[in-house]
């Protein structure tokens, strides 16, 4: 599987759950306005025993307190729900097939041009694919498995020497997010 198509899995499940995410938090914001407007009705019937007068600043003052904490509420289950759906974008990104991902990471090399170099993976993958990984490479190129892995859930790290190119998932998410946030919060974040 192509980066440009996990790129693109990854776009059309982000904006797929900021959807949803919209629609739920919606849905809970207008439970919570809800439960304002009976707090505020409650609010009302003593104002009306206490005088007129005051009546109308107790019903002002508890909205915009009910208001200020479901906008509150509001924010922050989008925001926590735009968090999750990119976690999980990243870990369906990292569960491909073997042979998914075993040609993701053939991309990953492929994209930097590189024909040599040293290949370091995750513990996991580097015992689950890295042979493969490597034959499959070393048909046109020199490249080597690094003894070394690092702490990342899947991609690689592809070392020329002194330089270092990050193809880790955790890169692709980063720059995915960065890329989608924007678009993600206009579905989330626009008034209903």
């Amino acid at each position: 599987m192509s980066i440009e198509k996990i790129t693109s899995k990854i776009t059309e499940d982000a904006e797929m759950q900021a959807r949803s995410i919209a629609e739920e938090a919606q849905k809970q914001a207008d439970k919570i306005l809800k439960g304002a407007e009976v707090k505020a009705e409650q609010v009302v019937s003593d104002a009306e025993q206490r005088g007129r007068a005051d009546e109308q600043k107790v019903i002002s003052r508890r909205k915009s307190v009910a208001d200020i904490d479901s906008r509150k509420l509001l924010l922050q289950t989008k925001q926590e729900k735009l968090e999750a759906c990119f976690n999980e974008a990243a870990s369906q990104a990292a569960n491909l097939s073997e042979g998914e991902y075993l040609e993701f990471l053939k991309s990953i090399v492929a994209e930097t041009g590189l024909q040599k170099g040293e290949i370091i993976l995750n513990k996991r993958d580097r015992g689950a694919v890295g042979d493969m990984l490597l034959k499959a490479l070393n048909e046109n190129g020199d490249f080597t498995l690094s003894e070394e892995t690092r702490d990342i859930s899947g991609g690689l790290m592809l070392r020329d020497g002194k330089v270092y190119i990050n193809g880790t998932i955790e890169s692709f998410a980063k720059d995915a997010r960065e890329e989608l946030a924007e678009k993600a919060a206009e579905i989330l974040f626009r008034e209903q």
